[in-house]
């Protein structure tokens, strides 16, 4: 039995981790990361696993799965990353609150062999004060006299203050896409619903659509916030209930789709993560109420899912993830922080509808040209002046930002 064998049976009590184990037929199966296991399994698929030199660890955030937005495709990138490195130990951490998180954390980090290489992935911006606590984060683990090859955590969504040298993180700055968001609105009234104040990617977001939206509409946007606290990422009934009061407090007829003016109907920018899946389901039934009501897409691509969503925010954050993870197997090494704007390699991008010209853009160019905004080239030059115009805002952003 190894150290980290040893090691682990005593901290099992506490938390429990599994080993998934990505086949063609399913995608993943949990096992114990002890090697105590059933004799009567699989002899060589194991002792494979107790070869492998690669051992990554995901801990979710508190809000885990199911979103169908930022954490489904961090959890969409980190099985694929599984199933296509069968020989890496890709661990999954189950706990039920954030001690049961920060107590996997201390165990991934400490739990290893001479000649490892371990790496912890914090799923969420959730626990930056948990990767801040460890100051003696090592790869040299002094009670067992053993040293691993390498060690590394990465870390969602935060900045560069204070983080201990072996962790790592990247920052998606949505100052930029927010900002084209904002200036294709036109004249049409716009709604910002937001998680909370004071999270910083909601808070650039914010600010960039604002700033966009003004150019043409100085008195700005209205901004709403769910909660002042996390709890705002998971309560899509209060964000429908936002949603509806403000719609009410406009005159019905403004809201008609009979009424194409420019400035009649509202758009909804949904920022609130898991909330927001109660914002596109109380879009969606005013359009079959034949009410001028639109909501962006935001993370992914949502165009296909109702007619009231005129484009989407795509978010790159599985190409963000997975090249770090095929990086770190690779024995490459990271940067201790990167930003991605609009001017970097993974940009967020505006995603246009294929078969649909929805009455909100055509509004920037009445005399379009094709079925759809990607085929009217007029529109696209628009589109593309926004982006530029946007990139040269963000990139003066982040620099006051500093």
């Amino acid at each position: 039995m190894t150290n980290s064998e040893k090691m682990l049976l005593h901290a099992l009590a506490g938390c429990w981790l599994h080993t998934v184990r990505c086949t063609a037929a399913v995608l993943c199966a949990a096992c114990c990361l002890t090697a105590c296991h059933d004799d009567n399994g699989d002899e060589a698929g194991v002792e494979t696993a107790r070869k492998s030199k690669h051992s990554v660890t995901f801990i979710n955030s508190e809000n885990g799965a199911g979103d169908n937005g930022y954490n489904d495709i961090i959890l969409n990138a980190e099985m694929t990353f599984a199933f296509l490195s069968p020989e890496v130990k890709s661990n999954f951490p189950v706990m039920s609150n954030f001690d049961g998180a920060e107590q996997c954390y201390r165990f991934a980090t400490r739990l290893f062999d001479d000649g490892d290489s371990i790496l912890v992935v914090l799923n969420s911006s959730d626990y930056k004060e948990l990767a801040r606590s460890d100051d003696s984060l090592s790869a040299y683990n002094e009670s067992w006299d053993i040293r691993a090859a390498d060690l590394r955590v990465l870390l969602f969504e935060d900045n560069d203050r204070d983080l201990p040298q072996l962790v790592h993180f990247f920052y998606i700055q949505r100052y930029g896409a927010c900002y084209v968001a904002g200036r294709l609105m036109g004249k049409m009234p716009a709604l910002v619903v937001a998680a909370m104040k004071g999270d910083r990617p909601i808070d650039d977001a914010v600010q960039g659509f604002i700033d966009g939206y003004s150019v043409e509409n100085p008195d700005g946007p209205i901004v709403e916030y769910i909660a002042n606290d996390a709890s705002g990422y998971a309560n899509p009934e209060r964000a429908a209930q936002i949603c509806d009061s403000v719609v009410k407090s406009f005159p019905e007829d403004m809201m008609r789709l009979a009424n194409l003016e420019p400035d009649a109907g509202l758009c909804i920018l949904p920022l609130a993560g898991g909330s927001n899946v109660g914002m596109y389901g109380y879009a969606h039934s005013l359009r079959v109420a034949s009410w001028d009501v639109n909501i962006i897409g935001m993370d992914k691509n949502y165009n296909n899912n109702s007619e009231s969503i005129p484009f989407s925010i795509e978010i790159p954050l599985y190409d963000i993830l997975m090249d770090y993870l095929v990086s770190w197997e690779n024995n490459e090494t990271w940067p201790k922080y990167k930003t991605y704007g609009l001017d970097s390699e993974y940009p967020m991008k505006i995603a246009l509808p294929d078969d649909s010209y929805p009455h909100m853009l055509s509004l920037l160019c009445p005399e379009g040209h094709g079925d759809s905004p990607k085929d009217d080239k007029e529109f696209l030059a628009k589109l593309d002046g926004f982006i530029k115009e946007a990139a040269e805002k963000e990139r003066a952003y982040m620099e006051m930002r500093k």
